[in-house]
């Protein structure tokens, strides 16, 4: 049993982290079709159902393989499924993990806030990451000032990094 399997589901306050086979494929498909903000690399854009039927099995076979940790962000109250979040670049080979998602346009802000945070604590937590980084496809302001709330800093156009010092890892 591959050890990333045990990682799931993840939770905050007020949002589940699942694996992606846990959300219905036609929402999946949705949330791509739909209004949505996404960073780059991030799950290709399906064009079909079934696009999106091998995008989940090549995503879960990346998971089983240990290459990357790929959550679909639900609503703990409601169950509506609101995104994917991804965790990848995680060996000890590659000091740098990254992070990507896609999600729902017009969520709160808590939304973002609240799971970026978590996956990067996860990161700590797991991990030999000495970095974390996000690269935004767009400039959205709301993004942008989220990851400045959790400590990323822009290194250059679209390109955020999070530093993994000592007192960080304590105090994230």
């Amino acid at each position: 049993m591959s050890q990333f399997e045990k990682y799931h589901p993840i939770l905050t306050p007020n949002y589940t982290l699942d694996w992606l086979t846990q959300t219905p494929v036609k929402n999946i498909f949705e949330l791509y079709q739909g209004n949505n903000y996404e960073t780059s690399l991030t799950i290709k854009r399906p064009s079909s159902i079934l696009d999106t039927v091998r995008n989940v099995n090549h995503t879960m076979q990346k998971v089983m393989a240990e290459k990357e940790l790929t959550w679909g962000i639900t609503d703990s109250d409601s169950g509506e499924f609101l995104g994917v979040i991804k965790a990848f670049d995680l060996s000890e080979d590659t000091p740098e993990a990254k992070i990507s998602f896609v999600t729902k346009a017009q969520q709160p802000e808590e939304l973002l806030f609240q799971v970026v945070k978590r996956t990067v604590k996860f990161i700590i937590d797991h991990f030999a990451s000495t970095k974390v980084a996000i690269h935004l496809e767009k400039d959205n302001q709301s993004v942008t000032q989220i990851l400045k709330l959790l400590g990323f800093i822009q290194a250059n156009q679209g390109r955020w990094v999070l530093s993994l010092t000592e007192d960080l890892k304590e105090n994230f």
